[in-house]
């Protein structure tokens, strides 16, 4: 890290000798809101985003259970849940189940957490 080289005066208009100082181990804060910019910096780290529902849980149980719809009550849409139960007693329900979990497969996480959400967690540290 390149270092500063900082030359103090007295007041009698004297200098002394220029000292290296480390940027690192001294902080000089001139601007009162450049010290909030930095403890929200703090803060901001401290916040780990999630996404509420995990996308391979959602693709076991649409793999496994998507016949019945079960996928479809983690993700929290229960009535199409009652749907698939509804119409589980057909064989094509498997297949439907089956493309759910394929393209919950291919969906990149972008579009994953814009479609079921994500949460903020604080660090306890």
């Amino acid at each position: 890290m390149a270092e500063k080289t900082a030359t103090i005066e007295l007041k009698d208009g004297k200098d002394l000798n220029s000292f290296n100082l480390s940027i690192d181990k001294i902080q000089i804060f001139l601007n009162p809101e450049e010290k909030k910019d930095k403890d929200k910096d703090k803060s901001e780290k401290k916040e780990l985003e999630i996404p509420k529902k995990s996308k391979f849980i959602a693709i076991f149980l649409a793999f496994f259970l998507g016949r019945f719809g079960i996928h479809h009550l983690y993700l929290g849409r229960p009535t199409l849940c009652l749907v698939y139960l509804v119409f589980s007693r057909y064989e094509f329900m498997f297949f439907v189940g089956m493309a759910e979990a394929f393209i919950y497969f291919i969906t990149d996480k972008e579009s994953w957490y814009k479609d079921h959400g994500t949460e903020k967690i604080k660090k306890k540290y």
